[in-house]
């Protein structure tokens, strides 16, 4: 039987007993609890669905609409990029959201959220979270100045 030093995280390489280690555990919830803090800082109300594991985790209402809003945390890839996945991991593999599933979606980098349309994302797997045309849904942080330089309001969802 192997020792806890032949285990790695699956997600982040560190040693670990179980096959995700404690820090990578804990990054979905710590993630989503910083989109909340931060829409709710721009004046937007957020909802949690009432069942979990559903194709969202937040709904949220943006722009006088009711919005699903899938919350994903980018990680720091090896060639120096930032990626995030912006499909759901399965059973069978990878699977894209369809467009009747998510209208937002919420990723977290460095403490940092951009709420990025599913429009902009439409049949991507992953994403380059630092690409110029993201940084125009980077949302302000509380207290601090938005790279939405352009003026822009969030998207509109319909």
């Amino acid at each position: 039987m192997g020792s806890i030093a032949d285990n790695r995280c699956s997600k982040c390489g560190a040693y670990t007993k179980d096959v995700i280690c404690d820090t990578c555990a804990a990054r979905p919830a710590a993630s989503q609890a910083l989109v909340e803090y931060q829409l709710l800082n721009q004046g937007i109300q957020t909802y949690r669905p009432s069942r979990e594991n559903d194709q969202h985790d937040l709904v949220a209402y943006i722009g006088h609409k009711l919005a699903r809003v899938q919350v994903k945390t980018a990680y720091f890839e090896k060639g120096g990029g930032v990626t995030a996945n912006v499909c759901r991991t399965t059973s069978k593999g990878r699977i894209q959201y369809r467009p009747h599933e998510v209208d937002y979606f919420a990723v977290v980098w460095d403490e940092q959220v951009y709420l990025i349309p599913y429009s902009a994302v439409k049949g991507k797997g992953r994403i380059n979270v630092l690409a110029q045309k993201y940084r125009r849904w980077r949302l302000s942080p509380v207290g601090g100045a938005s790279d939405n330089r352009d003026g822009d309001s969030l998207p509109d969802v319909s």
